[in-house]
């Protein structure tokens, strides 16, 4: 199959739909005892539904908690697709903040990177974010961009620990009782009370894309370094498969006291969040 690009002009319509991104008409051709049959690839703005197909799959292969899935549903992303006669072939998800646009999801059914290529081109995305774990996403932060930043650590569920502190009780929280002041987390709804006092709060959140479970904590400055913060993990690790979720959680990755909280208190790291700025000629090589 060959791909020859044509780049068309945008009409009032294409701009309303497309914002600032281009439609290009790609002409794959296939000689049927002769003739030559052209179909047009299109990339265009697409509604969650018209995705919901490919978006089940690309999850399906992630096998892994999806740091950005609720970028979608939630209306902080746009979703494109590439249209080849009728038919999806592939999607993303764009990401619009302070001007800058960036691609934190991407699924094609087949050719990935050459997929890719045209929705990074036509869309004038600025950054590819990927998951190490996830090698379909992360290709396209290696074939389209020139510079990387690392961001947060990623974690995944690994064994109960079987942790013991004397004196801890993990608990609900009660509502009307006093909680030490939150600098990097939200006040949980669960607690870990030490003589008489909450030391430690947390939870987990389960808009993510199922099973999955996103584990949060804080501790009190006042009592870190006993053993809390990774007791509090566990016990929330334990809730969290008893009510049918995955848990999985992330940090900081100049946070070495919470990576390694997270590890005692029954998780493993197995990823990081990596952010690309794609090149201004972000082209695939041609095949021999």
């Amino acid at each position: 199959m060959l791909l020859v690009a044509d780049e068309l002009p945008l009409s009032p319509r294409d701009m309303r739909t497309l914002g600032a991104a281009r439609i290009t008409l790609a002409r794959p051709v296939r000689k049927h005892w002769g003739r030559q049959t052209i179909i047009p690839l299109m990339i265009r703005q697409a509604s969650l539904t018209e995705i919901r197909g490919l978006r089940a799959e690309f999850l399906r292969r992630s096998g892994c908690q999806v740091v950005r899935y609720s970028r979608l549903p939630r209306g902080y992303a746009i979703p494109f697709v590439a249209e080849v006669g009728g038919h999806l072939v592939a999607y993303g998800a764009v990401q619009t903040d302070d001007e800058a646009r960036t691609l934190i999801e991407f699924f094609a059914e087949h050719d990935s990177i050459r997929n890719a290529e045209r929705l990074v081109r036509d869309t004038g995305v600025q950054f590819i974010e990927a998951q190490t774990n996830m090698p379909e996403t992360l290709a396209l932060v290696d074939h389209f961009c020139s510079e990387r930043t690392l961001g947060p650590l990623l974690f995944a569920d690994d064994c109960d620990p079987g942790l013991q502190v004397e004196g801890a009780l993990f608990r609900p929280r009660n509502g009307q009782e006093e909680i030490f002041p939150h600098g990097a987390e939200p006040e949980g709804d669960l607690v870990i009370e030490f003589a008489g006092k909450v030391v430690a709060t947390g939870g987990f959140l389960t808009h993510y894309n199922p099973p999955y479970a996103d584990l949060f904590m804080e501790v009190d400055p006042n009592f870190r370094l006993r053993g809390f913060g990774s007791f509090l993990i566990q016990e929330l690790r334990r809730l969290c498969v008893k009510e049918g979720f995955i848990p999985a959680a992330r940090c900081d990755p100049a946070n070495e006291a919470s990576a390694r909280c997270l590890v005692r208190g029954g998780m493993a790291r197995c990823g990081q969040i990596v952010t690309g700025k794609v090149r201004e000629d972000p082209k695939v090589p041609e095949r021999a």
